[in-house]
């Protein structure tokens, strides 16, 4: 099924004017476009602005992608489709620049072949068969010059093989060698039409790897002239790469896209029950799909190495005492902290703590967001007392809680609260009391008790982020509409 968002962008390039097409991988446009595949959109240079105005129309966001090696004329756009919910990826060429998958090097001047005699499958233009096959050929072959490449693409090799000859089955025509013959005398004069069409055997046939490298070599001899690098820097730029992709992925790998506009930092809120965890990890895994995106949980920190013995000892504490580790501090749950000057001073210090990891964790995050990422937080401190994960000493009252010790502790918390800097977006969810009850007792593990829920929705403190654009989401509604709404928050707010 192709996406609304798709067809309006057809029928806007349509009335505009604007030549292009879809050039590579035709048999499969119609799944691609369903399920979230880059479509190659190639467009005359004459209309690139008239054609990325029409995409910022149709709110299209424009990524670069930070572990490629850049590639001049060939952009990446992504636009929601808000029926669905799902992104819709335009690789767009303004040159045909293709070959191997880690090095795009050859610049084939074969864009008017390509725009000509468009056929329409579909709804959207494609290139006659004999361009497209021409293509294909050269481009699949080449990929078998690199050792690299063949040992990098070696695994998904049969299922690729496969592909290829379903793909030139289907280009195939009762003139193709006449059609062919044709067009390398026209467009690419440097390749030997005898050469092609044995590549195009080759391809058909399944010939050995040893043949196929050879007839690579072959046809990287007749088209170096159209070479975008020297051998030397593309050796360079190849070696790299692949430098940062293996320490892309001992960090732990993820995608890398970016979008062009910088990143964001967009923070879930609300009380508890309200379906920020959900969201969050929807919200993480739809977007991380394709962009740079990292997650965090402001309300639970991870430890830093100021605080992790200390933390270590207080979990240690709490399996030995069976003390619950969250919900409110009262004089049932926490009678030593509450009813003694040392436990109000241990009270203290623990709330600076929590306050100094918090915000080393949203320095992180601040850090992630100027270099591009995308973050997606879980809660989110404000100075504010007794808001949620904001400020505790502020409203303590426990016996000592007005000596000196603990008055500065007081100033320490509030002052590292200060220094965490504003979301770019808050989203803040809400739900009827009752209906946050329900979830409550509704939730595999930590739960809390019911009157801790009903004070958090009815006399909860609401944070306040006064330089952050602030939306409300109804969250009392079908998982799916609600998702569906978050996503389009967060990427109007993108």
């Amino acid at each position: 099924m192709i996406p609304g968002l798709l067809e309006r962008l057809l029928a806007t390039l349509k009335s505009e004017g604007i030549v292009f097409c879809h050039w590579k991988s035709n048999l499969y446009f119609k799944d691609s476009a369903g399920k979230n595949r880059d479509l190659d959109i190639l467009v005359s240079r004459q209309h690139s602005q008239a054609f990325e105005t029409a995409l910022l129309s149709l709110g299209f966001r424009h990524a670069i992608d930070r572990m490629q090696v850049r590639v001049p004329a060939v952009l990446h756009f992504y636009g929601l489709d808000r029926a669905t919910g799902t992104l819709v990826h335009l690789h767009v060429y303004y040159r045909v620049i293709t070959g191997e998958s880690l090095l795009k090097n050859y610049a084939f001047p074969v864009e008017g072949m390509l725009l000509q005699a468009l056929r329409i499958e579909d709804g959207m233009p494609m290139p006659q068969r004999a361009a497209e096959l021409l293509i294909l050929v050269l481009r699949i072959m080449l990929k078998y010059k690199s050792p690299i490449e063949y040992l990098l693409l070696k695994r998904g090799e049969r299922v690729s093989y496969e592909v290829v000859c379903d793909e030139i089955e289907a280009l195939k025509e009762h003139d193709t060698k006449v059609r062919c013959r044709n067009l390398l005398a026209q467009w690419l004069p440097s390749v030997e039409p005898g050469l092609f069409f044995e590549c195009l055997e080759a391809l058909r046939g399944k010939a050995s790897i040893f043949r196929r490298v050879w007839l690579a070599f072959r046809l990287h001899g007749q088209l170096r002239i159209y070479d975008r690098l020297s051998f030397m820097s593309a050796a360079l730029l190849r070696t790299g790469f692949l430098v940062r992709l293996l320490f892309h992925r001992l960090r732990g790998g993820g995608k890398c896209k970016q979008l062009v506009s910088g990143g964001r930092l967009i923070a879930f809120v609300g009380p508890e029950a309200t379906g920020k965890s959900t969201l969050v990890n929807k919200t993480v895994r739809w977007l991380g799909n394709s962009f740079d995106v990292k997650s965090a949980h402001l309300g639970k920190p991870p430890s830093t190495w100021l605080t992790f013995l200390p933390n270590l000892a207080l979990r240690s504490w709490r399996r030995a005492t069976g003390a619950n580790g969250g919900g409110p501090v009262t004089e049932d749950s926490h009678p030593f902290l509450m009813k003694s000057s040392l436990g109000s001073v241990l009270y203290a210090l623990r709330a600076v703590m929590v306050a100094w990891d918090r915000r080393s964790l949203a320095v992180r995050m601040s850090r992630k967001v100027i270099n591009g990422s995308i973050v997606i937080c879980d809660r989110y401190p404000a100075a504010i007392a007794g808001a949620m994960d904001g400020p505790r000493l502020e409203a303590s009252t426990g016996p000592g809680s007005s000596g000196r010790l603990v008055s500065y502790l007081r100033k320490v918390e509030l002052n590292l609260y200060r220094q965490v800097s504003s979301p770019d977006v808050v989203i803040r969810l809400t739900v009827p009391v009752e209906v946050a009850i329900t979830r409550n007792k509704e939730r595999q593990w930590k739960r809390e008790p019911d009157d801790y829920v009903r004070r958090r929705h009815v006399s909860g403190v609401v944070p306040s982020f006064p330089t952050a654009r602030s939306i409300e989401l109804d969250s009392n509604q079908p998982l799916s509409e609600t998702i569906l709404s978050a996503r389009e928050i967060v990427w109007d707010a993108l």
